[in-house]
């Protein structure tokens, strides 16, 4: 990897969205800083279960064309992601983790896809995960494992176990995961990284793949709270205003519950004290709709 594609990979989402605003850098540095980095990656975390490079230079083309003309940019202007690979695309098959989906190309777009193409970010790749979404640890023997890039002799989490590996590893700057009992959240915890739970309804789950649709949510895993919140406002059907604006404020006066039974019962002290400075950290997120 050059100089250049190593630091712009360790970048938050954020961070690059806004040098990518004022010109500082290029979508097309972007992207190769993200491609240099799957390449050199990959391989070892095996987070992809896909990749397509024409599809990705023909999405960057466009968006140096559109800025050249002063067109409107969105707030994820020329940002590489990835998705849990059971986000549907017409006419591309998403696998959802099983043998049995690979000759099913879609035939609807999911309506975060949609949101997330308006905004202006670029899909890289389909993500691995558990098949059809059923297991907390992230296995799956019709795929390469996914390994945590912090030890591969721990689990990445599930469902959603390559989002959550490519994230922290600094493969793409962000990426969708779905959340049924802790598919967003677990893998968040065991990388590393940032996942919000939307509230139930705040993003569509239109083509996406349904597991129970009383509790499937839709969400972003990222680096950072800030990332988050720029994401969330992307693929939510009514966003609020001041998502990214709400985390300076002050968190004074706001209730939060911590449970005193069960949670805590067996604790290993450290996990204690670590979950609740995760909550007092991810307090302000409450504003809107995480839960």
């Amino acid at each position: 990897m050059s100089a250049l594609s190593r630091q712009l990979a360790d970048l938050s989402l954020c961070e690059t969205a806004d040098l990518i605003k004022t010109g500082e850098v290029t979508v097309a540095e972007t992207l190769q800083a993200a491609f240099d980095s799957i390449d050199r990656r990959d391989p070892v975390h095996r987070a992809f279960v896909w990749q397509d490079a024409r599809p990705r230079w023909a999405r960057a083309s466009n968006s140096i064309v559109n800025a050249k003309r002063g067109q409107a940019t969105g707030s994820l202007h020329g940002i590489p992601m990835a998705h849990k690979d059971m986000y549907y695309r017409t006419g591309r098959v998403s696998g959802c983790g099983s043998r049995v989906r690979r000759n099913e190309p879609a035939t609807t777009t999911a309506d975060a896809l949609t949101r997330l193409d308006a905004a202006g970010a670029i899909e890289v790749g389909g993500l691995a995960m558990v098949e059809f979404a059923m297991g907390p640890h992230g296995f799956n023997a019709n795929l390469p494992r996914a390994l945590n890039p912090w030890g591969h002799d721990r689990v990445p989490c599930g469902s959603s176990s390559g989002s959550g590996v490519a994230v922290a590893s600094r493969m793409v700057y962000a990426a969708l995961g779905s959340d049924t009992g802790g598919s967003i959240r677990c893998p968040a915890a065991a990388n590393g990284i940032v996942g919000c739970l939307p509230t139930n309804g705040l993003v569509s789950r239109r083509g996406a793949m349904a597991m129970s649709w009383t509790l499937d949510c839709v969400g972003p895993l990222t680096r950072t709270v800030r990332d988050a919140a720029r994401v969330l406002h992307a693929i939510a059907d009514k966003p609020a205003a001041g998502y990214e604006g709400d985390i300076a404020q002050s968190i004074k006066g706001l209730r939060i519950g911590v449970p005193q039974n069960y949670f805590s019962e067996g604790l290993d002290p450290q996990s204690s004290r670590s979950s609740r400075r995760v909550s007092m950290s991810f307090a302000p997120l409450a504003r809107w709709s995480c839960r």
